[in-house]
């Protein structure tokens, strides 16, 4: 663990930052998270954008801000994030989502962070969810110079800074991955040894509609804030499974668990109709398994996280089939 406490004799040598931006409809917060960025006390190289298609005013906000666009339909954040990699120019890249705004200091704190840490390749940072207009007002305010840096191996890639270098050594992000594309550039940086740090003291704001900021929920994504279709792309362990083989078991065995326990919600719920009481029996016990899992890894109970497991484990089915053909197409391609 490192604490950066605003040293002042800092090294001369100045770190550059490309900000690489992937929007799509994000109208309703792009202003503020545009001007979050271009309020810097520190200011970027360049603002790249790189947007999905947007069809709801995304490209006509952007008209009004010095940023570079790069591309405007490239589908899915990861292939995006490839694009925006790639026209970047400087050696350190900072991935900003358009739905997140950075405090005033944000780059100030990171390049000082970099300048200071150089075995920090990749630094992502907790995150507070607010409303839009709270988020544009306390962006404006600086947050604590006191940094404090832990190893870690989770990455938040709402908020990211990493080395250009790096990034493009392990390929940048897989397009396979429809949901869970962070977790997969996480899983290829810490095979290969990445400094991966993460920081508490360097926050961000996500914005959020203001029923989810005042759910008790509070940090969980909440069934109706994500759509069913994006719980069917996350689940995608027999992805990394076909990928990565047996490593991947024995690096992330929670991620098996909850793999085996939506398989058994699933096809018990199946069974009903063939072997109805012995099927209730499994059902029932899935269901206690389920939510014991969910106490145990989100440290309280949630009742919708039952469809969320059964979502997922039908995306299992429809993700393997996509990844076996997919894979097949990219045979002679190196990802």
């Amino acid at each position: 663990m490192a604490c950066l406490k605003g040293n002042k004799t800092r090294d001369k040598r100045k770190v550059d930052f490309s900000v690489c931006v992937s929007t799509y409809n994000s109208a309703k917060t792009l202003r503020v998270c545009l001007d979050s960025i271009f309020q810097q006390t520190v200011k970027p190289t360049e603002v790249l954008v790189c947007d999905g298609g947007s069809t709801d005013g995304t490209l006509e906000i952007l008209k009004e801000y010095p940023v570079k666009v790069v591309a405007t339909d490239v589908r899915g954040v990861g292939s995006a994030r490839n694009v925006l990699a790639f026209a970047a120019s400087e050696k350190m890249i900072a991935w900003i989502d358009s739905d997140v705004a950075i405090p005033i200091n944000w780059l100030e704190l990171r390049e000082e962070i970099h300048q200071e840490h150089p075995e920090v390749d990749c630094l992502s940072n907790a995150g507070r969810y607010v409303n839009t207009t709270e988020a544009n007002e306390i962006s404006k305010i600086p947050i604590s110079s006191e940094i404090v840096l832990k190893q870690h191996n989770e990455i938040s890639h709402g908020t990211l800074t990493i080395k250009r270098e790096l990034y493009q050594k392990v390929g940048g992000y897989d397009p396979l991955f429809e949901w869970g594309e962070d977790w997969d550039l996480k899983t290829r940086l810490l095979r290969i040894g990445a400094g991966i740090y993460w920081t508490e003291t360097c926050l961000s704001y996500h914005m959020r509609s203001e029923k989810f900021v005042k759910s008790r929920v509070g940090q969980y994504i909440l069934l109706h804030d994500l759509e069913p279709r994006k719980f069917i792309l996350a689940g995608n362990f027999l992805c990394f499974l076909f990928k990565y083989g047996l490593w991947y078991v024995r690096s992330n065995p929670r991620h098996l668990v909850t793999f085996l326990l939506r398989l058994w919600l699933l096809y018990s719920l199946l069974e009903i109709a063939i072997l109805p009481r012995l099927a209730l029996i499994s059902l029932s016990l899935a269901v206690i398994a389920n939510l014991l899992g969910c106490k145990l890894h989100h440290k309280r109970l949630r009742v919708g996280f039952l469809l969320e497991q059964v979502l997922k484990a039908v995306g299992e089915h429809r993700n393997l089939l996509r990844s076996i053909v997919y894979r097949w197409k990219h045979r002679k391609t190196k990802l």
